[in-house]
């Protein structure tokens, strides 16, 4: 189960914070990425990808639902 919500995006839609839907904690993009790498098992179902320019970004793993990606 996919358990991240976006609760802030950048002005250029660079999702910055979460929410953690468990917890309701709002965690930083910056932490969920080092949570990710350090394979959290909270985070399992996300992988961190990086665009052209080294930005990072959350992604949630792939599967057929449409109802757990993350979503604004």
């Amino acid at each position: 189960m996919k358990n991240l919500k976006v609760s802030r995006q950048s002005k250029t839609d660079l999702n910055i914070e979460f929410v953690n839907a468990n917890s309701n904690r709002r965690i930083p993009l910056e932490q969920v990425i080092t949570q990710i790498k350090n394979d959290n098992p909270t985070y399992g179902n996300y992988h961190v990808s990086r665009t052209a320019n080294g930005t990072e970004y959350v992604r949630s793993n792939p599967d057929s639902k449409v109802c757990n990606n993350i979503e604004p």
